[in-house]
């Protein structure tokens, strides 16, 4: 619950936030057990795909909820917001919080979300270019031999 509260708009930078939304449905396209061929039409497959594998959208979470499940390594579901009774405040209470008191007194750093986001869609990039201009090249066969 508490990096939930982190992972609000106004605590986080949401370029981060927003790459790391997408490494998680990235990861979980890569996990799947999909059969997945070298060529344009499969790596569009592939990122179209990943889109609808977003933790978000995947299990049907909040965006919060999401990136929390994830970065704390936990099962993705809902997290449950019920405080016990015995953390209420008495109906004698005078402190009464204000929406967004706490605004800057929370600070949160996603570091690195956008550069492994980008490094990870480039290297599926890649490995679904691995057979492009192989038709350009003069038909050689080559055997090896190992003993």
């Amino acid at each position: 619950m508490m990096l939930s509260t982190h992972m609000r708009s106004e605590y986080v930078d949401n370029s981060q936030f927003n790459s790391l939304i997408q490494l998680t449905g990235k990861i979980e396209a890569t996990r799947s057990q999909m059969l997945w061929r070298a060529t344009r039409a499969d790596m569009q497959r592939y990122f179209a795909f990943s889109e609808k594998q977003k933790w978000n959208k995947k299990f049907k979470l909040t965006r919060r909820e999401a990136a929390a499940r994830f970065l704390s390594g936990k099962q993705p579901k809902k997290i449950k917001y019920i405080r016990p009774k015995e953390f209420y405040a008495k109906q004698s209470s005078q402190y009464y919080p204000k929406p967004g008191s706490s605004e800057g007194k929370i600070k949160t750093k996603i570091i690195g979300a956008k550069r492994v986001d980008k490094a990870f869609a480039d290297m599926m990039k890649a490995i679904f270019s691995i057979g492009v201009g192989l038709e350009k090249l003069p038909h050689i066969k080559v055997k090896r031999t190992f003993k």
